[in-house]
């Protein structure tokens, strides 16, 4: 049973105080010392693992503006600064490294901890990014940036967006090698875009993309330079027809309605043994055994609770939940509407944090987007509604 043991909300007018400050990515670090939030504005907070009498506690430790503000000069309104991927390099006493990426470029930051003997409230840096910015990598995609990686060598850097995946040298920031390309001769022809990308944990050469029309594939960069079609594929889209859809949803859509938006997948995670993948779509989580992928090992239809809610014009591809394996492999966790689902692997049962029937659920309930289990598998950090929150497993 999960337990709320901290919360970061609208209140800490340190932390969070305006609407920009929903939390869009949250990660932590190899070491499990440190915690890095990125939110809407671009801004990163840093929380650090303190020891109190006999419990452990986040503090936040520092917070800076991770990326440069842009103008697009076009429409003369600021760039969209949305963190969308944090790495954690390097963290000690002394300096921490990350890669940080918004929807246009990527930053490799130095930072120096000036709070280690310091036991004061937050620390501010009240620098630019220009003076923390080591490296910035620009000029390498046409289409917001959804999602970074990084080799296991740590030489490298990739990044995708709808279209293609990048590669880049980490000490080369303005080239980068495509790897990926999924565009069409024709960009009106273009019929689905790249979701998500991650890399293989065991082995550098193999990626993994999602696309809005419910497929996940898997490349080898070693077989092409530029890889124009995956080695392998996996079709969610084949667990929704349209007589399915009208069963599973009560028969409130009509055979006219796309249904493309039921399988876009906004997130998946892969085992640390890579044996298996798991996918998420607006109704269901699949898990795929990588040895067969002709079709899901299991999947579970989830929102129920909201199909009598659902209209015509709601998009529920815009819903960005994501999803991800625990570190040992023994669970898998996902945001909902006003819950977090967890799904014991031993037996791959399914559980709620809050009981449906005590949930008043509606569309506009209050959503758990960002989900990230601790390197120990002790502590969940989730994003509920835009502020942070933690919780014991």
């Amino acid at each position: 049973m999960m337990k709320q043991i901290q919360g970061f909300g609208s209140d800490d007018k340190n932390l969070y105080n305006a609407e920009t400050d929903c939390i869009s990515y949250i990660k932590t670090s190899d070491c499990d010392n440190y915690l890095f939030t990125g939110d809407a504005a671009g801004r990163i907070v840093i929380f650090r693992k303190k020891k109190i009498l006999k419990s452990q506690v986040w503090e936040p430790i520092m917070q800076y503006d991770g990326v440069e503000k842009e103008m697009d000069y076009l429409t003369s309104v600021s760039t969209n600064n949305k963190i969308t991927g944090i790495i954690p390099l390097q963290n000690n006493d002394y300096y921490l490294y990350n890669i940080v990426s918004d929807t246009k470029n990527i930053y490799l930051h130095k930072l120096k901890n000036n709070r280690i003997k310091n036991d004061s409230s937050i620390f501010e840096i009240k620098m630019d990014t220009n003076k923390l910015c080591k490296h910035k990598y620009v000029r390498g995609h046409n289409y917001y940036i959804n999602s970074i990686g990084m080799t296991n060598d740590r030489e490298y850097i990739l990044s995708s967006d709808d279209l293609i995946v990048n590669m880049w040298n980490i000490n080369r920031p303005n080239k980068a090698l495509p790897i990926i390309d999924t565009s069409p001769a024709n960009l009106s022809m273009v019929n689905s875009t790249i979701t998500k990308m991650k890399m293989d944990p065991n082995n550098s050469n193999i990626l993994y993309t999602s696309a809005s029309n419910g497929i996940t594939s898997m490349y080898d960069t070693r077989l092409n330079c530029i890889s124009y079609c995956p080695s392998k594929m996996m079709y969610s889209s084949k667990m929704l027809s349209y007589d399915s859809a009208e069963q599973l949803q009560g028969n409130i859509f009509n055979k006219k309605k796309n249904l493309s938006q039921f399988n876009c997948i906004s997130d998946f995670d892969i085992s640390n043994d890579t044996n298996y993948i798991v996918t998420r779509s607006p109704l269901f989580i699949n898990v795929w055994d990588m040895r067969n992928t002709l079709q899901p090992c299991h999947y579970f239809p989830i929102h129920k609770h909201i199909y009598s809610f659902l209209k015509e014009n709601y998009d529920l591809s815009f819903e960005n939940f994501n999803i991800k394996y625990s570190n040992d492999n023994k669970y898998i966790y996902s945001g909902s509407f006003n819950n977090i689902i967890s799904i014991d692997t031993s037996d791959y049962s399914i559980s709620y944090m809050n009981m449906m029937k005590d949930l008043n659920i509606t569309l506009d309930s209050p959503k758990y987007t960002c989900i990230q289990p601790d390197i120990d598998n002790k502590y969940l950090f989730a994003s509920y509604n835009g502020v942070l929150n933690i919780y014991t497993t």
